[in-house]
């Protein structure tokens, strides 16, 4: 599946530190052969996803679109369609499917959000990228 991670509040903290056990899902679900994004309403987040140490396992940093979706992905030239997105704003999961999380804004070493996301993506996986 094409995965696409949100960056602000999904994977990163308020102050840019990364939410526990958001690699090591990355790295596992890569592992099992799913391609990985990571986009921003905020724009492309090269720096912030270098500094992170995600830059050389994701296939692409991106501007995520906001509203009107497809159209977005069209005008931001995101060259392939999410089949599950990994995001703290439902709309965006809702459209294409995926996995809603629950806001990151303050760091917190027992956040287990990343099991529930690597749980469900696996169940979409299984249904054949059908979100059910």
């Amino acid at each position: 599946m094409n995965i696409f991670f949100d960056i602000d509040q999904t994977l990163i903290s308020h102050n840019g530190l990364i939410r526990p056990l958001a690699a090591h899902v990355i790295d596992r679900l890569i592992s099992e052969s799913h391609v990985v994004y990571i986009w921003s309403g905020l724009g492309v987040r090269v720096e912030e996803v270098r500094a992170l140490g995600l830059i050389d396992k994701v296939n692409g940093v991106y501007a995520k679109p906001t509203e009107r979706f497809e159209r977005g992905l069209k005008e931001l030239n995101i060259p392939v369609r999410p089949d599950a997105v990994v995001d703290d704003h439902p709309e965006i999961v809702d459209h294409f499917g995926g996995v809603v999380v629950w806001p990151y804004f303050w760091p917190d070493e027992t956040d287990q959000e990343m099991i529930l996301v690597y749980e469900r993506l696996t169940e979409i996986a299984r249904n054949n990228g059908v979100d059910s």
